[in-house]
């Protein structure tokens, strides 16, 4: 559940990023994705308190779950920066 939650969290995030750079009306757009953002931690929170409630072991792969996007981001972008992958996102081919 944690690692739907986060994907769907960082979809939703992708999409809001995706609007704002396209809409006219930014305040209303920035407002919405704070909005989907704090949505987002608090789905998440809940999942881990009620991960909580069957163990220790089921809350340490909720919390792995949760994070594991968040993990994976900044890894790609600790090897992006230090030389070691070249994925070129953005780049025209």
């Amino acid at each position: 559940m944690g690692t739907f939650f986060s994907l769907l969290r960082f979809g939703l995030l992708e999409t809001m990023i995706n609007y704002m750079c396209r809409s006219g009306n930014k305040t209303l757009t920035i407002v919405a994705s704070l909005m989907i953002y704090v949505f987002g931690l608090l789905v998440i929170g809940i999942t881990t308190v009620f991960a909580l409630n069957f163990g220790v072991y089921t809350f340490i792969a909720a919390l792995a779950g949760s994070l594991s996007i968040v993990i994976v981001t900044v890894i790609n972008a600790v090897t992006e920066a230090l030389g070691i992958t070249k994925n070129r996102f953005g780049e025209v081919i």
